[in-house]
């Protein structure tokens, strides 16, 4: 009998890789994307083209917030909630939006699940949320303290869902990912905005010195992640998706620049007080209980996520 998943946040850079594996290991998938303009849609349409082609991908352009989910055809199994208002940098400014998508909107989900039987609903989450003051490698039980209204939204999230679990029973696994990069990454995101400014020749800005560092997670790693995590026998859990190593921002643009086969002036700027000084994970509990390996060397990622930019710029137009 087939499995069937609903996934939220399907058009998105982590959504659309992970239906994608869940197409090819035979689940059936039913997407959710409103298709919001965080950045350019075409982009988000690109992304499923692929996917719309496949018998077994339905997608619903909808968003969350007035999603009727009496609509969906059948009893499914799983869950994957990526859909939210994504990026620290610009959350303070935008406080009402955060509150929608990422606290409401899972609200929504979780109202939803708890009539049903699911196997697994698996809810994501973010290194963001972690205080860049403690110990390195932050594990699932370092503490958190977000700086920014992204981060707490998330951290919101978490709570409230960790109260449903318990006054309800949800087999709820919390995943949080630490700086996803690779083929499909948001336009507006690190890696991706230094290759483009790279190819073009156009100064980078950086904040702070570029001594601070990011642990980089390669975007199949994390949806083979996703996958492990719905097949796992674990029901309930938080988990860190990362690649446990880390970089600075100085030695990324460095490899950057050997990928591209460019270079470009860097300009360093005051940090922002929402920007983490370092984040790195500790993944032994993911290893253990889902067995989570991430198999990806950064030089490879980097690569590889070039030659898509490349080839992406000629499809989109």
């Amino acid at each position: 009998m087939d499995r069937t998943c609903l996934i939220t946040g399907v058009a998105g850079f982590i959504g659309s890789h992970t239906a994608r594996l869940l197409l090819e290991k035979g689940y059936v998938i039913y997407g959710i994307d409103a298709l919001l303009p965080y950045y350019d849609v075409a982009i988000k349409q690109h992304n499923i083209k692929d996917l719309s082609q496949h018998p077994n991908f339905h997608f619903y352009q909808e968003n969350i917030l007035s999603f009727q989910f009496e609509q969906l055809p059948v009893k499914l199994d799983y869950i994957i909630h990526l859909a939210a208002s994504p990026g620290v940098r610009f959350s303070s400014q935008r406080t009402q939006e955060y509150i929608d998508n990422n606290i409401t909107a899972s609200i929504r989900i979780l109202d939803y699940a708890k009539g049903q039987a699911f196997r697994k609903i698996i809810l994501a989450s973010t290194s963001s949320i972690y205080d860049d003051k403690g110990e390195l490698p932050y594990s699932e039980h370092s503490n958190l303290d977000p700086k920014a209204v992204y981060g707490i939204s998330k951290l919101c999230m978490e709570r409230i869902s960790n109260i449903y679990r318990q006054e309800h029973d949800l087999p709820i696994m919390t995943l949080r990912y630490f700086s996803v990069y690779g083929p499909g990454q948001r336009p507006d995101m690190g890696i991706h905005l230094f290759m483009d400014k790279t190819r073009k020749g156009e100064t980078i800005s950086i904040y702070g010195d570029g001594n601070q560092t990011r642990d980089f997670t390669y975007i199949e790693d994390v949806a083979q992640a996703n996958w492990q995590a719905l097949e796992s026998e674990t029901l309930q859990g938080i988990y860190n998706i990362a690649s446990g190593r880390s970089i600075t921002i100085n030695s990324i643009l460095d490899k950057i620049f050997r990928v591209v086969g460019n270079t470009t002036t860097i300009r360093y700027v005051p940090i922002l007080k929402e920007e983490s000084l370092h984040t790195l994970g500790n993944i032994s509990k993911a290893r253990k209980d889902l067995g989570y390996a991430p198999s990806t060397h950064l030089e490879t990622g980097l690569r590889k996520q070039w030659e898509w930019m490349v080839d992406s710029e000629y499809k989109l137009g």
